[in-house]
């Protein structure tokens, strides 16, 4: 070998040896800057590239799903736009089909009397002023069941009228009044 070859061994044997020997000349040998923090910039190295593959993971998956959310938003909106209930469409149904129950409730309560009528009577009564004569025409039928609850008042039987109606008739006023009739102002309060 040449003489460049054994000087480069030499020193490097001298070197280890002096390693290897305890005292001053291994404390004099240092380890080299490079070899000396190599696990801390391994664990730096790590952790910078477990962040980088994490933001670009995230970013390969919200580009992946952003078709998809976007077809999601557009469902959801045409679902709520679905149930959305247009009420001026809805309310002249809905106004209808409570009058017809109400109807059917009212008839089946006239058919076990005319009692329900009573309140009504009276406050048409009510409105008649003290010494004025007053008539109450109604159905031949709600007469009958009304019979003896009104002294005051002089039935008259008039055939043409509804069950669930009647009238207060005096000397320049009429106070028309009924089941339907409450329906109606209360149906249109309600509008």
């Amino acid at each position: 070998m040449s003489e460049l070859g054994a000087t480069d061994t030499g020193n490097g044997l001298a070197v280890l040896l002096s390693w290897l020997q305890p005292g001053e000349a291994a404390d004099a040998v240092r380890e080299p800057e490079v070899l000396r923090d190599v696990e801390g910039e391994i664990a730096a190295a790590r952790a910078e590239g477990f962040a980088a593959g994490q933001a670009a993971g995230r970013e390969a998956a919200e580009a992946a799903l952003a078709p998809l959310a976007a077809a999601l938003r557009g469902a959801e909106a045409a679902l709520m736009g679905a149930c959305e209930i247009e009420v001026a469409a809805v309310q002249p149904v809905l106004a209808g089909l409570v009058r017809q129950i109400c109807v059917a409730v009212l008839m089946t309560e006239l058919s076990g009397g005319a009692a329900v009528l009573v309140p009504l009577v009276e406050a048409a009564l009510a409105e008649v002023k003290p010494g004025e004569a007053a008539v109450l025409r109604a159905h031949p039928d709600v007469l009958a069941a009304l019979e003896g609850r009104f002294a005051d008042v002089l039935p008259q039987g008039d055939a043409a009228m509804a069950l669930d109606a009647f009238a207060v008739e005096g000397p320049g006023f009429v106070i028309g009044a009924g089941l339907q009739a409450r329906l109606d102002a209360i149906l249109e309060a309600e509008a």
